[in-house]
């Protein structure tokens, strides 16, 4: 978590020092334009992607205490993300939209998103758990079926209520494998079965949002960002 935070400062402090002399957008001024902008940036540099750190886990089978902690910490910084990105989001909203400070709109609403995600997620895995305990000597496709089903009226619910959908679906995730009885088994089933397709669909649906004309324009913050992501 410190590690991500730091990342977040490193991003936002280097961004505000550099972006006033090397961007000049029109009526662009401090609290409508870099103040903002290097809080959202800052926000989307802290999380760690714990793909490439499973691929090269699995790939050596990487097996105990320092993987686990590894896995753990990567989890952990993309919580902290999540919240980085909430509570930007709330204070640039303020800024680029003139707002006065508003205590709902401004502390209470990335309370609530973030709250509620959390809530629904041990809901659902405690809801996941509890189903388990009923089904014995089953196949393994039938967990599979309960997994895929369970995230996908999790995920559907934190949209519905306008919650965070990836802290509610982590936090069911992190619920299921610290109290659930048969996690053992459930992880080795997500494993063999859906953790390569997973990484398809993550790498090309990534791969679908890299647009080159994108990156011609704004190549400066995105060489900014390539810089300061490392040191943090």
């Amino acid at each position: 978590m410190c590690e991500a935070e730091f990342t977040f400062l490193v991003i936002v402090i280097g961004f505000l020092a550099i972006t006033p002399f090397l961007i000049h957008p029109a009526g662009a001024t401090w609290f409508t334009t870099f103040i903002p902008l290097s809080l959202l940036i800052g926000s989307l540099g802290s999380p760690t992607d714990p793909a490439a750190t499973l691929a090269v886990a699995h790939e050596y089978k990487a097996k105990g205490d320092v993987s686990s902690t590894i896995m753990g910490v990567a989890a952990l910084d993309d919580v902290t993300g999540i919240i980085n990105y909430s509570v930007a989001i709330a204070i640039a909203g303020i800024f680029i939209l003139h707002q006065s400070f508003n205590l709902y709109s401004s502390i209470l609403n990335p309370l609530v998103v973030i709250g509620g995600a959390i809530i629904l997620g041990i809901a659902f895995g405690f809801l996941f758990n509890l189903i388990t305990l009923f089904v014995r000597g089953e196949t393994e496709g039938v967990f599979i079926v309960l997994i895929l089903a369970l995230l996908a009226l999790c995920f559907g619910m934190a949209a519905l209520l306008g919650f965070d959908e990836l802290l509610a679906t982590m936090t069911m995730g992190i619920t299921v494998v610290n109290y659930n009885p048969r996690r053992d088994k459930i992880f080795k089933i997500l494993e063999r079965y859906t953790e390569q397709l997973i990484f398809v669909l993550f790498f090309t649906l990534s791969g679908m949002h890299l647009k080159f004309s994108v990156l011609s324009t704004y190549y400066i913050l995105v060489l900014l960002f390539i810089i300061f992501r490392p040191v943090g």
